[in-house]
């Protein structure tokens, strides 16, 4: 796979996970790597690139003021779609690969 993955060229793997985590762990990744995850919204898997390590969210896109994060759900920065996300924690699937930033 990571032949044919197009954001693999200037980031290192630092390991292949293909099994299940929960979504505390998810949350751990996303705030020092850069993280592809599956997940389920609207009944339909989705497939994310994603981090919440501030050198990798350009500038523009950090977030201002204080949030108070929730227990019940996982925000991340969409390195594809270049903005912010979140999806309900019960709906995470599978961490798929780790990068290093």
């Amino acid at each position: 796979m990571e032949k044919d993955c197009w954001f693999c060229k200037e980031i290192k793997i630092i390991r292949t996970m293909q099994f299940d985590y929960t979504s505390d762990i998810l949350n751990k990744a996303l705030q020092n790597y850069v993280v592809y995850f599956t997940y389920q919204k609207n009944g339909k898997f989705r497939h994310a690139l994603g981090t919440n390590v501030l050198s990798v969210v350009p500038t523009d896109k950090h977030l201002n003021g204080i949030r108070i994060p929730s227990s019940e759900i996982v925000t991340y920065y969409d390195l594809q779609k270049k903005e912010y996300r979140s999806f309900r924690k019960e709906l995470f699937g599978t961490i798929v690969y780790v990068f290093v930033p």
